[in-house]
């Protein structure tokens, strides 16, 4: 059986099987794989699955005590994710997390999957995390995570699986919490449903301006087909049918890709979102969306993802600097 972590426990027991299943972690290292090991990251994060490269300088910190969340992928130290707790918004905390949506669908609270405890699995490089079965939702989430020893490379794929009686329909919506301050940036859609190219979240429109159906705002610029946010202020939501299939957040010298797979004649119930933006003085949360999928008893549907963290030469501090970093940043590995 995998393991299944208390969110709170002071005295855990260790059993280590190489390749196979923990039942227990200590705040004290302990090697697992090669790659893999158990330590404690902070005091908000005391118990943590940690992959590290020694090649790349990269490593990452997963807890699976609270909802099987990535709380740290860093390069040279410097974490690019919000490691704080929480930042006072409804169902957030820090870190990257695994959700479930449409965000339209006003779904009731499921914390089993959002904060609950994972079982886990180990084998060099490389971590799985399960949910326990959610009876609220109908589902559970299973994780999956590599980290690419020679590169830092980390390789994601994202499971939901209907544990139901009943037919269910959910998108996957990835729900990464970086430290604010940065530029977020990708390329718009062409052929965009918006005239902007993009939308307003209508909860956080108070300094934008609207005028013959499109939005303006001194915190985002449309710089030749690629939007520029500068992520730290009131609190703001944004909306994209990007097609691309990454998006990036550059934080002075740490440069940040996720890449993901885009389905462009598939159901994005989002408001036609592949990616949403929401930022604060606290955080830049990236936002990636699968369609939405129907999914009979004992179904399950996958969404894949590629990280990259890039050290830059300079640091970047304006939206012109950070525009020019779009033109240098690889095609997506999938294929729409």
């Amino acid at each position: 059986m995998p393991t299944r972590i208390a969110p709170i426990r002071i005295l855990i027991a260790l059993t280590l099987l190489l390749g196979g299943v923990c039942f227990a972690e200590s705040v004290e290292r302990k090697n697992l794989a090669t790659g893999v090991y158990l330590g404690e990251y902070s005091t908000n994060w005391p118990r943590c699955v940690f992959m590290d490269s020694s090649e790349s300088k990269v490593s990452i910190a997963v807890t699976p005590n609270v909802g099987g969340r990535i709380v740290s992928y860093s390069l040279n130290g410097d974490n690019i994710l919000f490691d704080g707790a929480a930042v006072g918004r409804r169902n957030m905390a820090g870190g990257y997390q695994c959700d479930i949506g449409p965000e339209t669908l006003d779904l009731p609270e499921h914390p089993v999957l959002w904060s609950g405890g994972n079982g886990w699995q180990f084998k060099p490089w490389n971590v799985k995390l399960m949910s326990d079965p959610d009876d609220v939702t109908g589902v559970e989430i299973d994780k999956e995570i590599t980290l690419e020893p020679d590169t830092g490379e980390l390789g994601l794929t994202q499971w939901i699986k209907n544990i139901s009686t009943n037919d269910v329909s959910y998108c996957i919506w990835d729900r990464t919490l970086c430290k604010s301050g940065g530029f977020v940036f990708f390329r718009l859609n062409p052929e965009s449903f918006y005239p902007s190219g993009w939308a307003i979240h209508p909860e956080f429109d108070a300094s934008f301006h609207f005028e013959k159906g499109k939005y303006s705002s001194p915190h985002i610029k449309n710089m030749d087909g690629v939007l520029v946010i500068e992520a730290n202020g009131k609190p703001t939501q944004i909306g994209a049918d990007s097609r691309d299939g990454w998006i990036a957040y550059v934080r002075g010298d740490l440069l940040f890709v996720k890449y993901f797979q885009v389905f462009p004649k598939a159901d994005y119930t989002d408001d036609a979102n592949t990616i949403e933006i929401f930022f604060n003085e606290q955080v830049a949360e990236l936002q990636l969306l699968s369609p939405e999928v129907a999914l009979k008893p004992k179904q399950n549907y996958s969404f894949p993802e590629k990280w990259t963290l890039i050290h830059l030469d300079k640091r970047v501090t304006t939206f012109k600097q950070a525009r020019k970093l779009a033109d240098k940043i690889p095609p997506s590995p999938f294929k729409n």
